[in-house]
């Protein structure tokens, strides 16, 4: 299905306000007259979303594409959570009051749903303007039914053949679930999702920090999607290999300043330390950093999240012989015995404590495998890398996420990514897991802001990709995209019709129906930022503006301009890039050092009459 008008009563504040999602057929429905009317769009282009270069050879269409734009606050993300939990065939059916509707994009046919409590009157006239005969459209009620005291809410069953894919790169812990025919692949929801999934597997990992493990997972679905999908249509080369680097918890360090293995900590740290600055190679000096960093993240570990390996600990350097170390001040008798080899020492350590922890089993094989690598492929100053296509790297994530609990020893990097195509990498990931799920007919596509944290340069490109990149993806479907945005660039790439604009008023929500009629696609960035509804005080930022007023206000309240404060406002004025703004203020300057002059001549002149009548009379 493809949702075409959404209304909704006392929802956001809306009042009698519709939503309008078609760009062929423009809805409208009049509260006080209960009239649903509709109108042509006059200006509507069929397969307007086709790509010219896939014409002959793409097997999906992107149907419609609505951008919802506003202010923070106005409500944009509540419109796409509104969609899928009440949308969606499995949220529950539709939980407020108002009018939804929607049409097979096959058939062209028309679902009008409405809430039994709102009474709509369809404008037959309006319809058939519109080519909306009566028999290619049906009305249809919905209400709440309540059996003792659980209440049930209608589902709209046409949705059953659609599939809700919601994307977002935002995280700010708000409660996001997965259910029906609906697959969340945003922050929110993956971040413990995740967690769930690995939990199902394996059964070490339920301390873990959520965050943690969705990192793991999240380079995963990045891994997945390198190896399977068609790299020539990407808008950057996809990666080769995946960079490992040590991440060493550096002391003295605030954690452990209390903790009891303190000093057998740092008599380790400074051992590792000594040798690592002797290595003449990357070789040498990346294993001790490696081993550096397991060391110290154990210890880090069993003194902020674990107990139980904080005791474990303390038998096996009972077992080792170094049970009264870890208390001694001095350590000469200590270093000499591990300075030889620190390594084979910390290895020892590691082989008795695994005994009692699968945690540091899973860590001695992560080791291992880095220090294969190391001697067997070589190191680079900043780590390792290890090659895309070779497939124990799973496995080699697999241990890595099971041998820690809250904090990461390891750093992963797609070093050959700058941080927009890294951005990039992690969407197209997300959306390339979908894909292998069971997916219907219809797509509809919920995209929150999805420009969000990139550069102005990827912003500019996102929406062209993201249609190239979906119907690669999502073969012999019919998709629809709804994106919420706030960038000027998603704007410039869309007809009027195809824009909601919201405003946010004191008490209220507004639909500002009047930018409907404003040329949007293929604008120039600066029209649009310079419309009164992205910036209604100018384009130029806050701290530059207060410092131009700032200058402004010496110049016209002093006397007299003098030589220091000439050069330093003519400096500052030099700066300003904008030349109206520049050649105003230069204006000024200098209409204001003119009445100076005057005025100083009128001074000279005054003086020197006053002069002349003193001597005559004498």
């Amino acid at each position: 299905m493809e949702l075409n008008y959404i209304w909704l009563e006392d929802y956001l504040l809306m009042g009698e306000k519709g939503l309008n999602f078609s760009d062929r057929l423009l809805f409208s429905y009049n509260k006080d007259t209960n009239i649903l009317s509709c109108t042509l769009n006059k200006s509507y282009i069929p397969n307007f979303f086709v790509l010219d270069e896939f014409k002959n050879i793409q097997k999906s269409n992107v149907n419609n594409i609505t951008a919802i734009i506003g202010q923070n606050g106005a409500g944009k993300s509540t419109i796409l959570h509104f969609i899928k939990n009440n949308l969606v065939n499995g949220a529950g059916g539709i939980k407020h009051k108002g009018i939804i509707i929607f049409n097979d994009p096959n058939t062209h046919y028309i679902y009008i749903y409405h809430h039994s409590n709102i009474i709509i009157t369809i404008d037959e006239t309006a319809f058939s303007t519109c080519n909306i005969k009566e028999n290619d459209y049906d009305v249809i009620t919905y209400e709440e039914k309540v059996h003792k005291i659980i209440t049930s809410h209608s589902e709209i069953d046409e949705f059953r053949n659609t599939t809700f894919v919601f994307f977002s790169n935002i995280y700010d812990g708000s409660f996001e679930e997965e259910f029906g025919q609906l697959y969340n692949i945003s922050t929110n929801y993956l971040i413990n999702a995740d967690k769930i999934k690995v939990n199902e597997i394996s059964s070490n990992n339920k301390e873990e920090s959520v965050t943690v493990i969705h990192k793991q997972e999240e380079i995963k679905r990045q891994l997945f999607f390198i190896k399977e999908f068609k790299k020539e249509i990407l808008p950057f080369e996809l990666p080769n290999y995946l960079s490992i680097s040590p991440n060493i918890i550096k002391f003295p360090n605030d954690n452990f300043k209390k903790y009891r293995f303190n000093n057998y900590i740092r008599r380790y740290n400074k051992i590792f330390e000594e040798k690592i600055a002797l290595c003449e190679n990357h070789k040498d000096r990346l294993l001790l950093e490696f081993y550096q960093a397991a060391f110290n993240n154990i210890f880090y570990e069993a003194e902020n999240f674990s107990e139980d390996l904080n005791s474990r600990i303390r038998r096996v350097l009972l077992i080792i012989g170094d049970e009264n170390e870890y208390l001694l001040e001095d350590d000469t008798r200590f270093r000499q015995e591990i300075k030889e080899d620190v390594i084979q020492k910390v290895k020892m350590f590691f082989g008795i404590l695994a005994k009692y922890s699968p945690k540091i089993k899973n860590m001695i094989k992560v080791l291992e495998s880095l220090e294969r690598r190391v001697i067997h492929n070589g190191a680079y100053y900043y780590g390792i890398n290890i090659d895309v296509d070779n497939e124990a790297i799973y496995d080699f994530l697999n241990y890595y996420t099971e041998s820690r609990y809250f904090n990461d020893y390891l750093n992963f990097n797609w070093r050959q990514l700058s941080s927009g195509e890294t951005a990039f990498l992690n969407t197209y990931s997300r959306f390339h897991s979908v894909s292998k799920k069971e997916l219907q007919d219809n797509v509809i596509i919920l995209i929150d802001e999805g420009e969000v944290y990139l550069h102005p340069y990827w912003q500019k490109i996102f929406l062209k990709n993201m249609i190239k990149f979906l119907i690669t993806l999502f073969e012999n479907k019919n998709i629809q995209i709804i994106i919420t945005s706030n960038s000027p660039f998603i704007v410039s790439d869309l007809p009027p019709s195809n824009i909601i604009f919201l405003k946010k008023s004191e008490n209220k929500v507004e639909v500002l129906e009047q930018f409907s009629q404003q040329s949007t696609f293929a604008s120039n960035i600066h029209s649009l930022l310079s419309n009164s509804f992205f910036l209604n005080d100018g384009l130029i930022g806050e701290f530059a503006k207060n410092k131009i007023n700032n200058i402004l206000e010496k110049i016209y309240s002093s006397q007299e301009i003098s030589e220091p404060e000439l050069i330093e406002y003519k400096k500052f004025i030099s700066l300003i890039g904008e030349p109206v703004i520049r050649e105003q203020l230069y204006k000024i300057l200098y209409s204001h050092l003119e009445k100076d002059l005057k005025q100083k001549e009128i001074l000279a002149l005054e003086r020197r009459l006053n002069l002349l009548k003193r001597q005559k009379n004498d």
